[in-house]
């Protein structure tokens, strides 16, 4: 029997019940998810800015991210940087003051935010936005907007935000890892209006990727060249693009008007082994341009692994 999904499936919820909820799908429902933190004291993000600035009394998100990142490359079991301090093994990054249900924005003067190089939980409620697509686009690449960069090693797992608004010139306008020894988790993230002018609109991964009661909605694989005209090959995936020979594990998740370009409107499989269940998928496109590919809500090819149960498909 079918399942009907409604967005009140993602509904906030206390953080506590966050992180409960993340180590029981880490053991049962989705094996792959990474454990939250178990290191005494995490950062707390207090101010919408992203500002680098050792003397303004506030940690930023830019500097928290700073934090982890050197942490994992100097191996030290403290590392302080400005205001925000990151403790060896997974780190743990929440808002407190201003920037609980505020917004950090990325500008390209901001772009891009440190790399995730390590395992960095993240836990709203926030919204992090990037600056959209610019109104002309210019000679240089000055314009990305792009919200997350996994290095090798790195497990990104969000909880409870919102993503909008991040671009790419290149892949994945929202997150984007080009390593196969990557994960991302998603549990209530409500990804919206991301672009890319290549493949994966909001994300795109070689790695391992695990969604739960999360929201896709208008976002765009372009397909597009930096003038702005049809770039042959590219345009898959309108949400996610997905590579190499991991997994894509999908649970009571919404994926609504979501465009590519050329194939697969919400999603692309080139080789993962892609798991749905009690998921919809309404009014996704694939224009197919220049293509024959197609596949409004899926394109699954490579011979990829399929299977899904209680999944809906309407009006893709």
């Amino acid at each position: 029997m079918f399942l009907s999904l409604s967005r009140s499936r993602t509904r906030r919820l206390p953080i506590n019940f966050l992180l409960s909820l993340l180590i029981v799908c880490t053991s049962l429902a989705l094996p792959q998810f990474t454990r939250p933190a178990q290191a005494v004291g995490g950062i707390i993000v207090t101010t919408t800015s992203l500002a680098d600035d050792p003397n303004d009394n506030a940690c930023s998100l830019y500097e928290a991210l700073e934090a982890a990142f050197l942490q994992q490359v100097n191996g030290l079991a403290v590392q302080p940087y400005h205001e925000c301090t990151a403790n060896a093994g997974p780190t743990t990054i929440t808002f407190g003051g201003n920037a609980v249900n505020g917004t950090i924005k990325i500008t390209p003067d901001r772009y891009p935010l440190p790399m995730i190089n390590k395992a960095v939980l993240i836990i709203g409620p926030v919204t992090i936005s990037g600056s959209g697509a610019p109104a002309q686009l210019p000679d240089d690449k000055a314009y990305d907007s792009r919200l997350f960069w996994l290095a090798d090693g790195g497990v990104l797992t969000l909880a409870a935000m919102t993503l909008k608004n991040g671009y790419s010139s290149g892949y994945g306008g929202a997150i984007f890892s080009q390593n196969s020894n990557t994960t991302i988790n998603l549990t209530q993230v409500a990804v919206v209006d991301n672009q890319a002018q290549g493949n994966g609109g909001a994300i795109y991964t070689t790695g391992a990727l695990n969604i739960l009661q999360s929201t896709f909605n208008g976002n765009k694989a372009l397909g597009i060249t930096k003038d702005g005209t049809d770039d042959a090959g590219k345009g898959y995936g309108g949400a996610i693009a997905i590579g190499g020979s991991d997994k894509l594990k999908i649970s009571l998740t919404n994926f609504s008007g979501n465009i590519a370009s050329k194939g697969g409107g919400a999603l692309v499989n080139q080789g993962a082994t892609l798991e749905l269940s009690d998921t919809v998928f309404n009014g996704n496109i694939a224009y197919a341009i220049g293509d024959s590919q197609g596949g409004g809500a899926i394109f699954n090819g490579n011979n990829s692994a399929f299977s899904m149960v209680r999944t809906v498909f309407n009006v893709n």
